[in-house]
């Protein structure tokens, strides 16, 4: 969490346990850090403006009881699920398939200061990690933000040319 995050006081629940990361402006370095204390098999991660549907919360909670190897299958080590982005103006949602839950392997790691989640999953793809699609796992994603807003952070968010280029 970063400095002066409302979420800060989790810890005290004893449910949570609460790193401080100083943000660089890069949403790679913040996650990589949130995934090197991470001590579960499996990783999922979300963003604050994302919401997930209540029927994918539940189904969520009983992820450690999910069987695959009942139906003869391998439990797959990393699961897409559907982001459907609703931006302010745009009737029609965008929706594309991202990786969203994956296995707690040292080589996977996020890349790049935006856009992080695509090198995620061109990482569990060269690492030959077998993934499953779960279309019906839909995460919300909500922009409402002020025009202004975006014009004034986007020249800190934009990639460099050598990242463009890595």
């Amino acid at each position: 969490l970063g400095a002066g995050d409302p979420y800060s006081q989790w810890g005290d629940e004893k449910r949570f346990k609460v790193f401080h990361f100083p943000w660089t402006k890069n949403f790679s370095e913040a996650r990589n850090f949130a995934k090197s204390k991470a001590t579960g098999d499996y990783i999922m991660w979300i963003d604050a403006d994302e919401r997930l549907p209540e029927m994918v919360q539940n189904q969520l909670a009983k992820f450690s009881t999910w069987s695959f190897r009942s139906k003869g299958l391998q439990m797959p080590q990393a699961f897409r699920f559907r982001v459907v982005n609703f931006r302010d103006g745009v009737k029609e949602p965008l929706t594309c398939m991202q990786l969203r839950i994956f296995q707690n392997i040292a080589k996977m790691e996020w890349g790049g200061r935006v856009h992080e989640h695509d090198h995620l999953q061109v990482c569990a793809q060269s690492l030959g990690l077998s993934m499953m699609d779960l279309p019906l796992y839909e995460i919300h994603h909500a922009v409402h933000a002020d025009p202004k807003d975006i014009e004034e952070k986007a020249p800190e968010l934009r990639p460099s040319a050598t990242e463009l280029v890595d």
